[in-house]
């Protein structure tokens, strides 16, 4: 009698721990990307003595859209839209639309790179070309 009371102890333990690890996420884990950054945005011609013109962004982040803006015009075209996330690639919808006057390449769209690391996250990708767009930005609390 006293090992089946035991055992249903036992069970009623397990299934508690269970429970509790199966129902516990950090915050972080559900929504790591919604925020607000701030930052900068540069292309490199992949070059050690290129002098790239360096931008300051901001990109508002929820679950899975965006926003954002750049203090140089089109240098890159942030605007609004959605992303989602696939592994280590954060790929990008661009909800606007822009005129042609300057090179498509800088509107914020396609797949790109991403590090998300405590407050910082650097969202970059590479072409075929050598060049890199880079954005370092810094989570706003």
């Amino acid at each position: 009698m006293e090992q089946i009371d035991d055992m249903r102890i036992l069970t009623l333990w397990t299934a508690l721990l269970l429970f509790v690890l199966v129902g516990c996420k950090k915050a972080d884990d559900q929504k790591p990307f919604a925020a607000s950054y701030k930052g900068t945005f540069m292309r490199t011609d992949g070059s050690p003595l290129g002098d790239p013109i360096v931008s300051n962004v901001t990109l508002h982040l929820s679950e899975k859209a965006f926003t954002g803006t750049s203090d140089v015009r089109n240098y890159p075209a942030i605007c609004s839209g959605n992303f989602t996330i696939n592994q280590s690639k954060m790929v990008i919808v661009n909800s606007c639309y822009f005129t042609t006057e300057f090179d498509g390449t800088f509107i914020f769209k396609g797949e790109y790179n991403y590090e998300l690391k405590g407050n910082q996250l650097h969202i970059w990708r590479t072409y075929a070309n050598g060049q890199t767009d880079i954005y370092k930005l810094t989570r706003e609390d």
